[in-house]
């Protein structure tokens, strides 16, 4: 995919967010809607269910902010001075998303595909709602985003054993370590003989 289609589907997001108003919700003629807009209007309310910190004020300030700044005009602006290339070997990438604010991670999740990479998002109890559905957003405007994007349940599914492999490496590094610090370990090792003065 290259910069220029993920930056119009953040752009088309953006259209998205800004039928999403405080002062009420209005509809406009983007296609998506049909799939989209009912049950958007529904995981706000059932986001500010799930978390009493998030007032209905909290999540329209991020709304209606992201859909300020998700426009070609500003998405091509920010990544002007990076050297991001049009096809490119994603790296997979683990976000773990915070859930204290509305849409707190979403930023991280945004930088991560904007740079053609692959997000693992790894979602908080607190917000389970919104980033799953802005996923199946960008994953309908643009397939390819099916490939990018992996909401889970656990992060780096097979990390635990990579750490158990670390933790005996290192055991076996302290155990190396001990042993040339015993001089009788060291002595008969290296056939010397080590006497005591």
């Amino acid at each position: 995919m290259t910069l220029a289609n993920r930056i119009e589907s953040f752009d088309k997001l953006g259209q998205f967010f800004d039928q999403f108003k405080s002062k009420g919700h209005k509809k406009n003629n983007l296609k998506e809607n049909e799939l989209f807009f009912e049950a958007f209007e529904m995981l706000l309310k059932r986001a500010k269910e799930n978390n009493g910190w998030f007032t209905e004020d909290q999540m329209y300030f991020a709304i209606e902010g992201w859909a300020k700044l998700l426009n070609k005009t500003n998405l091509e602006y920010w990544v002007k001075p990076y050297d991001l290339k049009d096809e490119t070997t994603p790296l997979n990438i683990g976000v773990i998303m915070a859930g204290n604010i509305p849409l707190v991670g979403f930023h991280d999740f945004l930088s991560v595909l904007i740079s053609g990479n692959k997000v693992q998002a790894k979602m908080s109890s607190n917000d389970p709602y919104l980033i799953p559905m802005i996923s199946l957003f960008l994953k309908e405007t643009n397939p390819e985003f099916k490939e990018l994007i992996d909401v889970v349940d656990e992060l780096f599914l097979g990390l635990a054993d990579v750490l158990r492999q670390l933790r005996q490496l290192r055991a076996s590094e302290q155990h190396q370590h001990d042993q040339q610090d015993d001089p009788d370990l060291w002595s008969t090792k290296h056939g010397v003989e080590v006497t005591s003065p």
